[in-house]
């Protein structure tokens, strides 16, 4: 189970662009694990209707989440 919790913290404000953009390229990176996720399973021929299936859909949905939430963190950031 993912436990979220809330971080606060301050930087210079001419350091926000460059923690914004770490903040995308994370967001970036687990879209792309998900992405790769699936072209795997994909590729492998394995029937979605598996365990093997069910276990690879919630990999890339975790992959997703954890990109929106990131997302949701910017959102909040530019706000």
């Amino acid at each position: 189970m993912n436990q979220r919790v809330n971080l606060q913290y301050s930087i210079d404000i001419d350091e926000l662009p460059t923690e914004a953009r770490r903040l995308f390229l994370s967001a970036h990176k687990f879209l792309v694990d998900s992405v790769e996720t699936l072209r795997g399973f994909d590729e492998s021929g394995t029937s979605i209707l598996s365990v093997d299936g069910l276990k690879t859909i919630d990999d890339i949905r975790t992959s997703m989440m954890k990109a929106d939430y990131v997302f949701a963190d910017i959102q909040n950031i530019i706000k």
